[in-house]
């Protein structure tokens, strides 16, 4: 990636070597200056070779500089404070290299776009074979498709605001802010971008890219004022795939309105998990995505709401002496869960002598998922969502959901020995499953539906319970342990 084919002959100036060239020479002898005070040696005598790779006017030489110095840190770098290298470099001067290299690689991504700014102009994609700067620019410059597309949508931008290239040519403008303006400027509002272009130059130099993004945002909004109103029918969407990894995926696309209420139903009760329990803290995207569960569930009525009673209120007195009729519960929807199981897969002793082969032969599946693990059908009854259970012949099956499901009447009593799920992570046992500690298992015997059986986990660890990473194990009234299995 040279700029050789820009020479003075040519057409390019010299001022726009000048920025990529200072910037260069700048993390030159700050490296310099590390490395010389780091061992005691003279300006220039040190090992690695930077001063003459990174004087150079060639972007693939100074990428190669760079790359050998933070080759070099990897190599000999170690955790504990100390020398690194021959060069004496201590783990404090570290950080200190890292964003003088980062200023190089910032540098030469301007001058990056601003020699493709150049080339488009040039008509040079056309006279090399290629029908657009973006092809072009993947093959002269070796980069993937979408740092191509990157690099050419922020040319396009430059090559028509010259005043943008200007800013991104003295270093006033990073690469950073140029994609987040280029993001927010439609494009039927580039003369309305020239008029406030001013103000946005001077505002972005007090901000970082985020920031500048957020501010382009209001841009666009007053930008769109005289715009007819959006129906939000084409703006909310929500797509659901099973991807190849057999995960279901969601992805929404919401208004501003739409956005904050479903924010802030997930955060309503989103609390950071203690940092010394049994599992480690779940991320805030999967506390996100436990709630959005925790909704769903809620409102088809497979567990009690936090925000609604879950039994009627007594009829309580009026200001005359009269009853006052018992508000009904909420109606809420009623969903069927349909599951297709080979027998088989219900049965962890018999699931345990299976080959590979044929544990791939049993049809394990949820109606609208697809493909399931048989724990995870274990843990479905367990729970007694599925309405009906089908054999791979479709045959129904009466597998009895009343006996393995906890009543009520069970379900408030272990809620009153167990306020929260006993691993530690403080969810309220009305967002737990009621587990079976000792399996349930009616042919033997075994596993009895009754309070004195039941646990409220949270949906973490009901997982890793059926998965065989941990058993619960009752010492006594209010008392469960884990064990690792």
């Amino acid at each position: 990636m040279r700029l050789g084919f820009f020479d003075d002959e040519a057409g390019w100036p010299n001022r726009r070597h000048e920025p990529a060239a200072r910037a260069l020479d700048d993390a030159r002898r700050r490296i310099a200056a590390e490395l010389a005070e780091a061992d005691g040696t003279p300006d220039g005598s040190y090992d690695v070779d930077l001063d003459g790779a990174l004087a150079c006017r060639s972007l693939d030489d100074a990428a190669n500089a760079v790359a050998d110095v933070a080759g070099a840190l990897a190599v000999a770098a170690s955790p504990d404070a100390g020398p690194l290298g021959p060069a004496g470099l201590v783990v404090d001067q570290v950080a200190e290299l890292t964003a003088a290299a980062a200023r190089a690689a910032e540098r030469a991504a301007a001058a990056t776009v601003l020699a493709a700014v150049e080339a488009d102009r040039r008509g040079l994609p056309g006279l090399d074979g290629r029908s657009g700067l973006k092809a072009w620019l993947r093959r002269r410059c070796a980069l993937g498709t979408r740092d191509a597309g990157r690099y050419a949508r922020l040319a396009r931008f430059v090559h028509r605001h010259p005043l943008v290239g200007t800013a991104l040519a003295d270093g006033t403008l990073s690469t950073a802010h140029l994609g987040a303006i280029v993001d927010a400027v439609p494009a039927d509002r580039h003369d309305l971008f020239d008029e406030t272009w001013t103000w946005l130059a001077d505002a972005a130099r007090g901000l970082d890219p985020d920031q500048l993004a957020t501010l382009m945002r209001t841009w666009r909004l007053h930008a769109d004022q005289d715009r007819p109103p959006t129906d939000p029918a084409s703006t909310n969407q929500l797509r659901t795939w099973v991807g190849p990894d057999g995960v279901g995926h969601l992805d929404a696309t919401l208004d501003a309105e739409a956005w904050e209420i479903v924010l802030a139903a997930l955060e309503l009760h989103d609390r950071p998990d203690p940092t010394d329990a049994l599992l480690p803290p779940r991320s805030r995207g999967s506390r996100l995505a436990d709630q959005l569960l925790h909704m769903a569930r809620a409102w088809l009525g497979s567990e009690p709401s936090a925000q609604e009673p879950t039994t009627e209120t007594p009829d309580t007195p009026d200001a005359s002496g009269g009853a006052t009729p018992a508000r009904p519960a909420t109606p809420r929807p009623s969903a069927t869960i349909n599951a297709f199981l080979d027998v088989a897969a219900l049965d962890p002793e018999l699931l345990a002598q299976l080959g590979r082969a044929d544990l791939l032969a049993l049809r394990c599946e949820l109606e609208r998922f697809g493909p399931i693990l048989p724990t995870t059908a274990q843990r479905l009854t367990c729970n007694g969502y599925l309405s009906r259970l089908l054999t791979a012949r479709s045959v129904t099956l009466d597998m009895g959901f009343r006996t393995p499901t906890f009543t009520e009447a069970q379900r408030r009593a272990i809620v009153a020995e167990f306020p929260t799920c006993p691993c530690g992570c403080g969810t309220p046992a009305s967002q737990c499953d009621i587990h079976h500690i000792e399996p349930y298992d009616p042919e033997r015997r075994r596993g009895p539906t009754d309070h004195a059986n039941g646990v409220p986990l949270c949906r973490r660890v009901h997982i890793l319970t059926h998965e065989g990473v941990i058993r619960p194990r009752r010492l006594g009234p209010g008392t469960v342990v884990f064990l690792r299995c």
